[in-house]
């Protein structure tokens, strides 16, 4: 079972990585492209979208959100099947004896 869920876990993982990719504009200054730095870049540029009127800036803004929401989503889907893996290697811990060498 453990086996299933860290293949789950690395399956998720890489889900999340080709989110990740789908943002274009990322800039080698902004650092490793990484959940956390993506998020951040994507709420600036959702916050500076919203201040702009035209068009193009609209279809950019609902881009730059639907990202957010799948890395979030995924994000969320990692956290508690990792929370669950720990809950299962617990309950498993209390129910067999420890072995004492």
């Amino acid at each position: 079972m453990q086996n299933r869920v860290e293949s789950t876990i690395a399956q998720l993982e890489s889900e999340l990585d080709e989110i990740l990719e789908e943002v274009e504009d990322w800039d080698e200054e902004n650092g490793e492209k990484t959940a956390k730095a993506v998020k951040e870049y994507l709420n600036e540029t959702i916050k500076d979208l919203k201040l702009s009127k035209n068009v193009s800036a609209e279809a950019e803004l609902e881009k730059m959100q639907d990202l957010l929401k799948r890395i979030e989503s995924k994000e969320k889907e990692i956290k508690t099947l990792r929370k669950n893996m720990n809950d299962l290697e617990k309950q498993i811990e209390q129910k067999v004896p420890t072995l004492s060498v």
